[in-house]
């Protein structure tokens, strides 16, 4: 089966697509034993994924097509292994789809710096025009590089705010609101935003990009970065269902 010769002879598939080679040159440039290079060499044949080319060998159109296809799933596979950490953190009553995990960037907490997360969103925001995002949590650090950024680049954003939450920061971080509040280009809306995970969409000139930052009692373990079609639409429409709930409360 295609699949399973790919699994185990993508290595040598991708050399011969580079160029064509003779076994020894295969042996020498992947540093692999002559048997492994001629079993390579023959289930490789079996699939069309190579043809012999007077001594060498070299791919066909057929393994170049399945090369191509099979480091795209390595790809995803990978981007699901690093978001996996933070995805599992979600509450299982949350639809978070899969897709949200393809092309991703994931960064995790750490425990030595654990707000370092903050800064791929301070890098987002550097070239954003517009910032949309939902807020559980009280949080400074996101706070603050909304808040700065919306200032150095006159960005304009738009945060939902819990209702509940937004209560309790008037008294127990009113330095945090107050300076959101000052900021001309930054417009609060309270609504039921009580989630585990916030919502972000930032648009640029060029690019719209996504995130879901998940917290743990106040704690935040990750977030995701996704900028590919379907990802933000799905953030933009949990954005404005959030939001919503307070229009129409």
């Amino acid at each position: 089966m295609l699949v399973d010769v790919l699994s185990k002879r993508s290595a040598v598939l991708e050399a011969l697509t580079e160029e064509p080679k003779t076994k020894p040159e295969l042996v020498k440039s992947l540093s692999v034993s002559r048997s492994t290079v001629d079993r390579a060499i023959s289930e490789l044949r079996g699939v069309d994924c190579i043809h012999r080319s007077g001594s060498a060998y070299r791919s066909t159109e057929i393994g170049r097509i399945a090369l191509e296809e099979y480091a795209s799933y390595t790809d995803r596979m990978q981007s699901l292994e690093e978001a996996t950490p933070v995805i599992k953190s979600l509450p299982r009553d949350s639809v978070t789809p899969g897709l949200f995990s393809r092309e991703a960037s994931v960064e995790t907490a750490n425990p030595r710096r654990p707000l370092h997360i903050f800064d791929r969103l301070s890098a987002v925001l550097e070239s954003a025009k517009r910032f949309r995002g939902t807020v559980p949590v009280a949080l400074a650090p996101y706070f603050e590089v909304i808040r700065t950024s919306a200032a150095e680049h006159g960005i304009d954003v738009e945060l939902t705010v819990d209702a509940v939450l937004y209560d309790d920061l008037q008294t127990e971080s009113r330095t945090s609101i107050e300076r959101l509040e000052r900021s001309k280009t930054v417009r609060l809306v309270t609504s039921d935003v009580a989630t585990s995970y916030a919502v972000w969409i930032a648009e640029t000139s060029t690019q719209t990009y996504a995130g879901i930052i998940v917290y743990d009692q106040g704690r935040v373990e990750g977030m995701i970065v996704n900028s590919t079609p379907a990802a933000t639409e799905w953030a933009l429409n949990q954005y404005r269902e959030f939001k919503k709930r307070g229009e129409s409360g």
